[in-house]
């Protein structure tokens, strides 16, 4: 939802273009850099532990965030206390 004066409205406080903007940049530059030192460090480990262990261990590690993501977002839609 945009404001008349350029601010997104966000439950009635207001976010600046250059606040949003810079958390937008923020987050593109630190998704980058993850990437890259994913990258890097999947091969050492892999390389250490074994390709299985390695794939294993970065599936379980995924599915295990997904599944506490799924839960923080969705977790109370279905309570039988609301």
């Amino acid at each position: 939802m945009s404001a008349d004066n350029g601010t997104t409205v966000v439950q009635g406080g207001g976010v600046d273009d250059f606040t949003l903007t810079f958390l937008w940049s923020l987050t593109t530059t630190l998704y980058v850099i993850g990437g890259m030192c994913g990258a890097y460090l999947a091969g050492f480990v892999a390389n250490r532990v074994g390709r299985q262990v390695a794939f294993c261990s970065v599936f379980l590690f995924c599915t295990y965030n997904l599944y506490k993501k799924a839960m923080f977002v969705y977790g109370d839609r279905h309570s039988v206390n609301k």
